[in-house]
């Protein structure tokens, strides 16, 4: 989303509109409850604070109304929810955001809110403390979800199934710049030739031309590679966010390794 606000003026921007979206959804009698005891400040600064927590997807998957993410109790009729979207589409036309670029940033937008919307409604805690993260405790909260993850010799958490996740990542924690980075690898097979490698990065990239992919070696050979930064420098990380982004990471690098239809990779799920 941030490639799309830097056109139109920024965050500051953007939050100056997303107010005034608030207001427009709170003074229409038939849907002013979505925002039912909760503060535009807490909104805009979820907004802020947590859109790395939201992962790029294809374009295509922008064209419908996305799902609710908040928790059930809270959740709105699907007619209310859609005249959510449509106003806060109106007030990013407003914004002058260009048409096409529209659904991608109410997609990211909403999914932000749904997260703000569901704190109150929440039982127990569903947020690690920012002070507290470290890879021990983000091993815990895994494995508390029933992902099979566990700590590589290089300091990385391995998270290979489980949780709904679909193919195996890395995570590792910069403590320095407070991120969480997911990490995709898919390494060649032996003697595979470079050329042949580079050649399945450019039909990747074709594929996936809003990730970062790049070529890399080490001592076990030539690897592709993404990393997605989840950055909780000013804020405490959302379990149920933290999640989705890690199955949609999961989901996505999936779709990378599944475009090596010559299996010159080392798939991590169908060769083992």
């Amino acid at each position: 989303m941030d490639d799309v606000l830097q056109r139109y003026g920024g965050m500051s921007n953007l939050t100056k509109h997303f107010e005034r979206f608030y207001t427009r959804v709170c003074e229409d009698k038939g849907i002013k409850h979505y925002f039912f005891g909760i503060k535009c400040e807490s909104l805009t600064h979820d907004l802020v604070t947590l859109r790395s927590f939201v992962m790029r997807k294809h374009e295509f998957l922008y064209r419908e109304t996305p799902a609710q993410t908040a928790v059930p109790p809270i959740r709105v009729r699907s007619d209310v929810f859609e005249d959510v979207m449509k106003a806060l589409q109106t007030q990013l036309k407003s914004m002058g955001i260009y048409w096409r670029d529209i659904p991608r940033v109410a997609h990211h937008i909403i999914e932000v809110v749904e997260e703000t919307r569901s704190k109150p409604a929440d039982m127990v805690k569903s947020t690690l403390d920012h002070e507290l993260v470290s890879l021990d405790s983000i091993l815990y909260l895994l494995k508390q979800k029933g992902v099979n993850a566990k700590l590589s010799q290089d300091q990385m958490i391995y998270a290979n199934r489980g949780y709904n996740f679909s193919y195996p990542f890395w995570i590792q924690l910069s403590e320095l710049d407070k991120n969480i980075n997911l990490i995709g690898r898919g390494y060649a097979r032996v003697g595979v030739a470079p050329e042949v490698v580079q050649s399945f990065l450019t039909t990747v990239r074709k594929r996936f031309p809003f990730l970062e992919i790049l070529l890399k070696e080490d001592e076990d050979g030539l690897f592709i590679e993404t990393i997605h930064p989840l950055d909780y420098s000013k804020t405490d990380i959302p379990v149920r966010m933290f999640l989705n982004v890690c199955t949609s990471f999961s989901w996505a690098f999936d779709e990378i390794m599944a475009l090596d239809k010559d299996e010159q990779m080392i798939n991590l799920v169908r060769d083992h």
